[in-house]
């Protein structure tokens, strides 16, 4: 995994469910898997409940932009 992040994306039946997003080079990752592995780490309710493949958006100092993350 080369980065990673997670935020909250509005919707009104759930609340704000958890999306992460990650930068996978030559490397298969799914939903199921990640959300096993964090188990271990952190509680039920903060895993994601669902799993962008692609680029994290960051900012010109190198922040993210959770914003973009939801969209």
């Amino acid at each position: 995994m080369a980065d990673c992040a997670a935020a909250g994306r509005k919707n009104e039946e759930f609340g704000e469910p958890i999306v992460a997003v990650v930068t996978l080079p030559g490397c298969e990752m799914t939903l199921e898997k990640l959300r096993e592995r964090l188990g271990k780490l952190i509680a039920d309710y903060t895993l994601p409940r669902e799993l962008v493949i692609g680029e994290v958006p960051p900012s010109q100092p190198g922040k993210i932009f959770k914003h973009k993350i939801c969209d």
